[in-house]
């Protein structure tokens, strides 16, 4: 298993793609709240909530096309619309880029989804 040269923007990347789902849930959360206590202070914080959300997916999609893989020359967290390499489907849980994203957070390490290239993330 080879070093990922590009480590520091996959992290980037994976850090990115949590902190958005971290945002969405909180407006979710605001929404109802909004909705269901018909406080004010919530459709102000909604809507801070929604553009930070909408600032925090962007980002993902600049950070994840901004690095991608040494052997293929494809972007392992853009999974497109064709099946993965079968080096990296997982017995069970998560696949896909999704897989790749919780991989390089959890274990420092990814299979790239396009060519099955195992990669180290490091420091």
């Amino acid at each position: 298993m080879r070093n990922y040269p590009q480590s520091h923007l996959i992290k980037a990347d994976a850090y990115s793609v949590m902190f958005a789902w971290g945002l969405f849930v909180v407006t979710a959360l605001l929404f109802v709240a909004g909705n269901v206590l018909s406080a004010p202070i919530s459709n102000v914080a909604l809507g801070i909530s929604f553009f930070a959300f909408t600032g925090a997916a962007a980002l993902h999609v600049a950070l994840a096309l901004s690095h991608s893989c040494p052997s293929c020359g494809k972007h392992p967290t853009v999974q497109g619309f064709r099946p993965i390499h079968q080096n990296a489907v997982p017995a069970s849980g998560v696949s896909g880029w999704a897989r790749v994203i919780w991989s390089t957070l959890r274990e420092r390490k990814f299979v790239c989804i396009h060519c099955g290239e195992a990669w180290r993330v490091t420091a």
